[in-house]
């Protein structure tokens, strides 16, 4: 699970310093759980790669000529 913290703690968490206010901790669901509860952190949502999409191509139909002004 991926928190954001919402608060700075001091020391260390398994030998490494805890992330700033903003940063993001990846923990156990069961860690998560903890921290945001105890209002320390809120769960990071996760969308996934963005990825981008081909602009439509124009739809006229088969067989149908595009308009042209006189």
């Amino acid at each position: 699970m991926k928190v954001r913290m919402k608060v700075g703690i001091s020391g260390t968490r398994s030998g490494q310093e805890w992330p700033r206010v903003g940063g993001v901790l990846e923990c156990s669901d069961e860690e998560g759980a903890q921290l945001c509860a105890g209002g320390l952190a809120s769960p990071v949502v996760d969308f996934g790669e963005e990825k981008a999409i081909e602009p439509a191509a124009e739809k006229r139909g088969p067989g149908r000529p595009r308009k042209t002004e006189s």
